[in-house]
């Protein structure tokens, strides 16, 4: 048994281990005006022909009542297209949002806390959790992990606004390809995000 162990060590190839190659780990603050409400932090890893993400973020709002929002995506790519993702918004302890999304033979399905809401066709290039990472030259839509669906993205006065399906605006700035800063309308309060 140690044998058939040893060997298997030194006969497979490196990339069979499992383990990831690039790891890149971005972490930002999330502001609202001068007061930290909280973190968020994002990484990118590639395996062979796949890339995964995941983006986590504790944020604590207070307006007439205290609110904790965690966020939890885990997006995956193959042969730079959308493969599958989670998204998981948490506010005060319960779900408030729970988006899987998978390739399926035609069609992008889309369930949202476990039921299915939609089929999108064609490939999705770019999504939300890639902002994190790199500029998006070239993409006028961006698909939201959370909401499941597009949203418009274009570049306004050295920002790339992305608004979503009710309208609202977010804005991404870059300096060399990465983000520098970004203006989130969180709902109640606009947050501001800036990497540490």
């Amino acid at each position: 048994m140690w044998l058939l162990l040893l060997l298997s060590f030194f006969l497979l190839p490196p990339d069979s281990t499992g383990a990831a190659d690039n790891l890149e780990t971005r972490r930002f603050r999330v502001m609202k005006g001068d007061k930290v409400l909280g973190w968020n932090e994002a990484t990118r890893s590639r395996k062979g022909n796949a890339t995964h993400y995941t983006n986590t973020s504790q944020n604590t709002v207070s307006l007439i009542k205290k609110f904790v929002i965690d966020y939890h995506y885990e997006v995956t790519f193959r042969d730079n297209r959308l493969y599958q993702s989670t998204a998981n918004v948490m506010v005060n302890g319960k779900q408030r949002t729970s988006t899987a999304v998978s390739w399926e033979t035609d069609c992008y399905r889309i369930r949202e806390k476990g039921v299915e809401t939609n089929c999108v066709g064609g490939d999705i290039l770019f999504t939300s959790v890639m902002l994190l990472f790199q500029e998006p030259r070239g993409h006028s839509v961006v698909f939201s992990e959370e909401e499941g669906a597009m949203h418009h993205l274009r570049y306004v006065d050295g920002a790339y606004e992305k608004t979503n399906l009710k309208g609202k605006v977010n804005r991404y700035y870059y300096e060399n390809n990465r983000l520098a800063r970004a203006e989130l309308d969180a709902g109640l309060v606009t947050v501001t995000i800036l990497p540490e």
